[in-house]
């Protein structure tokens, strides 16, 4: 599945890839090759579905590709992408579903760092020259896809063998890195020249078995494994389906897979059925999807201009107030799918939804509560950046030497040339301040020249202190900017949680921390802390060495 994504991983080729072969005999047809005529056009109609703890993702569209070039290496080029839509599981499916976490341990819920801008759901345009074999020389773009279904537009394209074999099978060894900006997996075929950060081993293997030939088209039983762990974490994808070939064409035609992907953490597993389902649309097919497309947009437009009332209105009402999630669900949906209008009662049945422990629910009440409350609508496009994995575009004002920054603040913070979403966990003397990202376990350090205060608009879930005037700006830096020197920032072992606390010792396997703010004392499992930090206490827990008397 090459360049795979999920959450907070980065999978690139580390060992060559062994091409195994079956001992069963060649095809009368002669071996598979991707062989399109220059100037030729393929569309593909792809759906993606994945099956969540409350509700099942779809993810569906057409892709094209045009070759621009039918000389060895072939060079393809792609557009496309996937619109992503959503529904509520049954209640008893919900209720009897693949096992889930407990509330809190996925901190990002039900989509555990899956929801995120994927240049594959939208719309891309992606360069690629492969080898008739399907071995990829370079791509230009991406067309990222969740749940570790790597680049849109290599879904389509299966390696090869390399003779004239019934069946054949890739394996590929995969070393994997952790990097803080990556939400994602780039899979064994991607090309090398990322800067990487943190190895873990792994492995991927890709077989095909050949089932029958059907006039042009040779079918095959696909079946693909996907392995990697490491830090108390580990991935595994496995699944199988239907691929069929078109020799006349010499691209692919069909693929019905399923498959199940599964993420560990700590022993918490969260499991996600995925189905993948592809096929090459003839001329006719062509015309006919586009005509359901337009149909289907006359109707949509039709039902966003609907007025809300008479019985649809009270079924609303009574979903919005009860306590079943598939009814409140249903109707956040349907809601969040018409034009903006002003409706203070369905605003106020809800807004408590935005407040729900569960953050599928909580994220479709924000977008409902935007199509009836111009008000929070206005809010809701800053809301959306600041929460979200993307770019920040809306900034506020830039943080100055003497700007105060409590933790908790939300900020925006520069990575490279883009802005991201954090929240301040802390400050050092020297004026840096720790941010802790919207999405990514891991902490960053920056100076007060790569941060931008959230604007007014947004709600922020700590009291944001006024900026000192230049009268007071030197007494506040010594206060607020400046912690005392016997505070820093202390890290988890995971790299998730940090605190700005003052060492105060060790009490057995307990370090003994008082918390800046409140002065609160905590304390925490040596163990719990990083290496850094470890090393930290054990200089701290050191008797002073005796001053020497005669210097």
């Amino acid at each position: 599945m090459r360049i795979l994504r999920a959450s907070r991983w980065l999978i690139f080729i580390a060992v060559s890839s062994l091409v195994l072969f079956a001992a069963s005999g060649a095809t009368a047809a002669g071996p598979l090759r991707y062989a399109p005529k220059a100037k030729q056009t393929f569309v593909y109609e792809v759906e993606i579905t994945a099956t969540l703890p409350t509700e099942i993702e779809t993810n569906k569209g057409t892709v094209t590709y045009h070759v621009l070039s039918a000389e060895d290496p072939l060079k393809l080029r792609f557009e496309g992408g996937l619109h992503q839509f959503s529904r509520p599981r049954p209640d008893d499916s919900a209720a009897g579903g693949p096992p889930f976490a407990p509330h809190g341990f996925f901190p990002h819920g039900p989509r555990f760092g899956f929801h995120s801008p994927m240049q594959g759901i939208g719309h891309a345009v992606n360069t690629l020259t492969m080898t008739p074999r399907g071995q990829f020389r370079s791509l230009t773009g991406e067309s990222q896809l969740p749940y570790l279904l790597g680049n849109l537009s290599l879904l389509m394209l299966e390696p090869l063998a390399e003779a004239d074999e019934k069946s054949w099978t890739i394996d590929t060894g995969v070393a994997v890195t952790e990097k803080n900006d990556s939400f994602g997996w780039r899979g064994p075929r991607f090309l090398p020249g990322f800067n990487q950060d943190k190895w873990n081993a792994g492995s991927e293997s890709n077989s095909f078995a050949w089932e029958s030939d059907q006039g042009d088209l040779s079918v095959y039983r696909k079946t693909y494994r996907l392995h990697a762990e490491g830090d108390g974490e580990k991935m595994t994808a496995n699944g199988s389906g239907r691929w069929t070939f078109n020799r006349t064409l010499g691209m692919p035609e069909s693929l019905d897979y399923t498959g199940t992907l599964v993420v560990e953490i700590k022993g918490v597993s969260l499991t996600i059925p995925v189905t993948v389902k592809y096929h090459r649309l003839s001329e006719e097919q062509r015309a006919k999807l586009q005509k359901e497309r337009e149909e289907a947009a006359a109707k949509s437009k039709a039902e966003r201009k609907s007025p809300i009332e008479g019985r649809e209105r009270e079924k609303f009402l009574e979903d919005l107030k009860s306590d079943t999630m598939h009814g409140q669900m249903s109707a956040l949906m349907k809601i969040g799918r018409k034009d903006l209008r002003d409706d203070p009662e369905l605003a106020a049945a809800i807004e408590p939804l935005t407040k729900q422990s569960n953050k599928s629910i909580a994220r479709l009440a924000r977008q409902a509560l935007a199509k009836v409350s111009p008000e929070y609508a206005k809010r809701f496009k800053l809301i959306e950046q600041y929460e979200g994995l993307g770019v920040v575009r809306d900034l506020g004002e830039p943080v100055a030497a003497d700007t105060p920054l409590p933790p908790g603040l939300i900020v925006a913070y520069r990575e490279r040339s883009f802005w991201k979403s954090g929240k301040v966990a802390g400050t050092f003397d020297d004026g840096r301040v720790v941010i802790q990202p919207s999405f990514g376990r891991n902490t960053q350090i920056v100076s007060r020249s790569d941060l931008r205060l959230a604007p007014p608009g947004l709600e922020q879930p700590v009291a944001v202190p006024a900026s000192p005037t230049a009268k007071n700006a030197s007494a506040t830096r010594s206060t607020a900017m400046n912690p005392s020197s016997d505070y820093r920032v202390w890290t988890d072992d995971s790299g998730t949680f940090t605190i700005m606390a003052k060492f105060l010792g060790v009490d057995g396997d307990a370090v003994r921390l008082e918390r800046k703010g409140d002065g609160k004392e905590i304390r925490v499992p040596l163990d719990r802390l990083n290496e850094g930090d470890r090393q930290e206490v054990e200089k701290l827990r050191r008797p002073p060495a005796p001053e020497n008397p005669f210097k």
